[in-house]
C-alpha cells in the first residue's frame, strides 16, 4: 500500500534525487533501538526528510527485512516524487521535502476492515471503546523510545477482541494521543460493525481483531531492554497489556485472507464524515505491496 504525493516531482540526477539516494541508503543504520529511523540529507528545497516506523511487536530482523523492501518498493512506485509513503503489515516508511516528523495532520490514510460483522454490535463497541482508549493513554505515555501499548478484553458470547495501537515516538504525549483519538473516531464511518479493521496514518495507527496477532515474546524482550537503557520498571517505561492468544513472528501480510483494503484522503472523509451518501471507498484504490 503506498502512496505518490503528485504536486512535488524531481528531475532524474538532480541535487534532490542524490539527496534521496543517500537519505534512504543510510537510513537503516539509523534505528533507535526499537524499530524507529530517521534521517535527513540536504538544505533547502533539496532537503530529504525521512522516517520509519516498525510494528512495536516485531523483532530486529524482520524490522530491518520490511524496511529494506520498503525503500526498494517506494523507489519503484514512486519513481519522481517528492513525497511518498508507503504501508506494510510491519512497518511503514515516509520521505518528503518537508517536515516528517512532529506533525499530527494528514492528507490521507489507510484503511483495512475484516469483511466480517460483529452479531452484536452494542456490546462490541461496549468493549472496543474502553480497550482502544485504555491502549491510547498507555501508547502516549511510552516515552521518547516507543510509543505502543497492546491488549485484549473478552465479551461474554462474542470472540475475544485483540487490540494494538501505536505512535512515531517523536510526537509528544499529547500529540499521540489526538492523532490516535483523531484516527478512532472513523471507526463507525470506516469500520462499521466489523469485527476487526485498522486504520494506518502516517504518525499513529491501531489494529483491532477477533483473533490474536501480536507477538507476546518480541514485546517481552523489547520491555527488558527499555528498562535497562531509560532505568524505569518495565511496566512504566513500556505500556503493553499482554494478550492470550500469540501470532506467529513469521506470519505475513494479512489483508489478503482477512481484511480488504482502502486508500483514502483526508478531504474525502471528511466529506463523507458529513454527507455518509457514499462510501469512503469509492475514489479509493486497492492497494498491495
Amino acid at each position: 500500500m503506498y502512496f505518490c504525493e503528485n504536486n512535488a516531482n524531481y528531475t532524474v540526477n538532480s541535487t534532490y534525487e542524490r539527496n534521496l539516494d543517500t537519505t534512504l541508503s543510510a537510513l537503516p543504520t539509523t534505528t533507535n533501538g526499537f524499530g524507529f529511523y530517521n534521517l535527513s540529507t540536504g538544505l533547502g528545497n533539496d532537503r530529504v526528510n525521512s522516517a520509519a516506523l516498525c510494528r512495536g511487536d516485531i523483532n530486529p530482523v524482520l524490522c530491518r527485512s520490511c524496511l529494506n523492501e520498503s525503500i526498494v518498493t517506494l523507489r519503484q512506485r514512486c519513481p519522481n516524487q517528492k513525497q511518498a509513503v508507503i504501508y506494510y503489515d510491519y512497518c511503514l516508511l515516509k520521505y518528503s521535502n518537508e517536515t516528517v516528523l512532529g506533525i499530527t495532520g494528514f492528507k490521507f490514510s489507510v484503511y483495512l476492515a475484516n469483511p466480517e460483522n460483529t452479531t452484536d454490535v452494542d456490546r462490541f463497541y461496549g468493549a472496543l471503546r474502553p480497550l482502544l482508549s485504555r491502549l491510547r493513554g498507555d501508547a502516549a505515555a511510552g516515552g521518547s523510545l516507543q510509543k505502543f501499548a497492546s491488549g485484549n478484553t473478552s465479551v461474554m458470547g462474542l470472540p475475544m477482541i485483540h487490540a494494538l495501537v501505536q505512535c512515531t515516538p517523536d510526537l509528544l504525549e499529547q500529540q499521540c494521543s489526538e492523532c490516535l483519538m483523531d484516527a478512532m473516531g472513523y471507526i463507525t464511518q470506516l469500520l462499521d460493525r466489523k469485527v476487526g479493521g485498522r486504520i494506518l496514518l502516517q504518525m499513529c495507527n491501531f489494529r483491532y481483531e477477533s483473533y490474536g496477532f501480536f507477538n507476546l515474546s518480541t514485546l517481552n524482550n523489547q520491555e527488558a531492554s527499555l528498562h535497562n537503557q531509560v532505568g524505569l520498571m518495565p511496566e512504566k517505561a513500556l505500556a503493553v497489556r499482554r494478550g492470550r492468544r500469540v501470532a506467529d513472528a513469521g506470519e505475513g501480510v494479512e489483508h489478503d485472507r482477512h481484511s480488504f483494503v482502502i486508500f483514502v484522503k483526508r478531504s474525502q472523509l471528511m466529506r463523507e464524515k458529513k454527507g455518509r451518501e457514499k462510501r469512503a471507498g469509492n475514489e479509493g484504490k486497492y492497494l498491495g505491496k
